[in-house]
């Protein structure tokens, strides 16, 4: 099967060191894809479905044509895109969230990893999104263990980020929302977060940034791809909003 990735429109502007891990990654693993093109925001269901609900399904159904015309399945991984394609297709089975793609592949990934992130505590920050089908929670972890990590447990894990309430309300977002998961994890003794969603990496970010604690959001792309062997200087992970100096320290030693 050859995948069309849809980026979304935050990893390439924000985070094009999960875009560059992801293409490692993929590379490494022998699946075959391309970038989408001539596609446009997903769109995001907070910003046009509340208002304008109509226009919203039309964008969705005009990107999924787009898509669908580039490759056998579409790959995404942000969890808001993957959401509004899954909702416009009615569950359209060629539609794949990358942990779908990676798990079905674990022996493989695992056959690939040449640096164990033993020295690392990740608090897995799945997204509320994710949530619509709780086995993709079970998946995103299964993978986190075979990088090595350990897994933290902490309490604030199912709260959303405050993602979707920034375009209302971005202080109320970062401080009334993420804020409080930062302080969780940290509290539990993370070391990072660990996720997907770009979104999510924004947020979190953001309020560990405003409040001056240190505490990067890794995707777990760029984890695996550190983990495959990959130089995370190489990737570009040292250009988080956050430091992510303790991070690579460890993987490094």
């Amino acid at each position: 099967m050859r995948y069309v990735i849809y980026w979304g429109c935050t990893i390439k502007v924000m985070y094009p060191s999960v875009e560059k891990a992801a293409k490692i990654v993929l590379d490494r693993l022998g699946i075959n894809y391309v970038d989408a093109v001539n596609v446009s925001c997903c769109p995001v269901p907070e910003v046009f479905y509340i208002r304008y609900p109509r226009l919203w399904e039309e964008i969705a159904r005009s990107n999924l044509e787009t898509l669908r015309s580039q490759g056998e399945g579409i790959l995404v991984i942000c969890n808001g895109c993957w959401e509004t394609f899954r909702l416009v297709s009615g569950n359209g089975t060629d539609v794949h969230h990358i942990i779908e793609v990676l798990y079905k592949r674990r022996r493989i990934v695992e056959a690939n990893i040449k640096r164990r992130l033993s020295g690392i505590r990740f608090a897995v920050q799945p997204g509320c999104r994710l949530y619509i089908r709780s086995e993709l929670i079970d998946m995103f972890k299964e993978l986190v263990k075979v990088l090595g990590a350990e897994i933290v447990e902490w309490r604030l894990e199912k709260i959303c980020c405050g993602e979707p309430l920034r375009f209302y309300s971005e202080d109320i977002a970062v401080k009334e929302r993420a804020l409080p998961k930062v302080k969780d994890a940290l509290e539990h003794g993370a070391d990072a977060f660990i996720t997907f969603c770009p979104g999510c990496m924004l947020q979190l970010e953001a309020a560990a940034l405003l409040s001056g604690l240190q505490i990067p959001a890794i995707n777990y792309l760029e984890a695996l791809a550190v983990a495959m062997g990959i130089d995370p200087h190489e990737i570009g992970v040292q250009a988080h909003l956050t430091s992510t100096r303790t991070f690579i320290e460890r993987v490094v030693e």
